[in-house]
């Protein structure tokens, strides 16, 4: 589900490093121009809102592009490591003696 700007806080895209840069430096297939995604990461690697730029493709979500340092790919990566910590922990939080993750009761 996609959440508006009007819901996020978009106030740091001011202090963006990318702000006044090409758009096609950022939009490309990451797959095929390694020369354009390191000059994208390495203006992502100067830029003091990384961690916001990050947050926000997180949250709309976007998945085309680099934001906040990191592939599409590498965001999708992400999200699907963080859900597989809260099933983790779902599963934790509901066991009894070691039932969770298929291992048998005591």
């Amino acid at each position: 589900q996609m959440r508006s700007d009007d819901v996020i806080d978009t106030n740091w895209m001011e202090d963006a490093a990318c702000r006044g840069k090409p758009v096609d430096l950022f939009f490309f297939d990451e797959r095929k121009d390694r020369e354009r995604l390191r000059m994208a990461k390495f203006v992502c690697s100067a830029c003091t809102v990384t961690k916001e730029c990050l947050n926000y493709a997180i949250e709309t979500p976007i998945d085309f592009g680099i934001w906040g340092g990191l592939t599409s790919r590498e965001r999708e990566r992400m999200r699907w490591r963080e859900r597989q910590k809260v099933l983790r922990a779902r599963g934790r939080t509901g066991s009894v003696r070691g039932e969770a993750h298929g291992a048998p009761p005591e």
